[in-house]
């Protein structure tokens, strides 16, 4: 059995960590990065990305034991129970999410009444749910030594909303086709794209990562930090244009560093914990601002640990939200 060298328990409270941020392109062009991998490369002569990044020491403070402070139109992100346990419909939530094909885009609407049924406990009023989008990650896909499923990607270490303002709109359009509903922006109601971001057990953790309260520690290696919305002005987010095979495929927005963030995490997740990370609204805050939460994952400087089953796992279910305007 691999031991953990690091008390779990010491892997909590205020951290000081190092993130990382856009800086603009030497030659001033507007920035870009170039999805690769499934045998398709970046054109030849095309940079795969044409902009640098810088690594930033910041202080990460930790919600935990104050998680009922923190709301999606507030801060950009809040901390859930999957209610009732970790059970969906007599399972595991893990063992569904561990058994998808996520090579198959079909998995999404396998998703969705997972995602309904989060969402719904969490008293968030909606009338309609599309999922357009997924993802699973693993840190073990950082290390050599580790067999994961061919193209799992790793933790997301650059600080960025997975959706500009601009491609908010489009996947809003996108997704009301998909709902059946007719393709344009009504002012009569609110268009949230909410991101569900659940750990995940390793297969072989079942018996040595309890924690303090023998709840089942699933996130001690590169936890996610989040950045409170109302600190990140928006000229610290640029737009970032996403290309595949030639075509513009998306656009996210990446941070650059600035004074005066507040960033916080969720120490030691358990499976039964889940976070929301807010990436667009159409709704404007009551001070004219956007709610949106920049996010990444980080390296825990006291976390120190042998062998793969500390390794992050994770899934992210994206989700377009048809909202009602909210009260005055």
């Amino acid at each position: 059995m691999v031991q953990l060298e690091s008390n779990s328990l010491e892997l909590s409270g205020p951290v000081t960590a190092r993130l990382l941020f856009f800086t603009d392109p030497i030659d001033g062009s507007d920035p870009y990065t170039y999805k690769v991998g499934n045998g398709q490369p970046a054109p030849e002569g095309v940079k795969p990305i044409n902009f640098d990044c810088e690594w930033k020491q910041v202080v990460i403070q930790d919600v935990r034991g104050n998680e009922d402070m923190y709301s999606l139109d507030t801060h950009g992100f809040k901390c859930i129970q999957l209610l009732g346990g970790f059970d969906h419909a007599g399972e595991d939530i893990g063992s569904v999410i561990n058994s998808m094909d996520f090579s198959d885009t079909g998995h999404n609407q396998l998703l969705k009444p997972l995602a309904e049924s989060i969402l719904s406990k969490q008293s968030i009023d909606f009338r309609a749910v599309h999922v357009f989008g997924s993802a699973k990650r693993s840190s073990r896909t950082m290390n050599g030594r580790f067999n994961v499923p061919e193209n799992t990607p790793p933790p997301a270490t650059r600080v960025h909303v997975d959706q500009s303002h601009a491609m908010g709109e489009k996947r809003t359009l996108e997704a009301l086709q998909a709902l059946g509903m007719e393709p344009a922006i009504d002012d009569s109601c609110r268009y949230q794209i909410i991101n569900i971001w659940i750990p995940l057990l390793n297969g072989e953790d079942e018996s040595d990562n309890d924690d303090d309260d023998g709840a089942r520690v699933a996130v001690l290696d590169w936890p996610i930090v989040m950045a409170d919305s109302r600190t990140c002005p928006e000229e610290s987010l640029v737009p970032v244009k996403v290309f595949v095979r030639g075509a513009t495929e998306g656009e996210n927005t990446c941070m650059r560093y600035v004074s005066g963030v507040d960033y916080f995490y969720w120490s030691r997740m358990r499976r039964n914990e889940a976070l929301l990370i807010k990436c667009y609204d159409s709704v404007l805050m009551m001070d004219g601002s956007r709610s949106r939460c920049p996010h990444a994952s980080f390296r825990d400087p006291r976390f120190k640990s042998g062998g793969g089953r500390w390794c992050r796992n994770s899934v992210e279910i994206r989700c377009l939200l048809v909202c009602p305007l909210p009260e005055k």
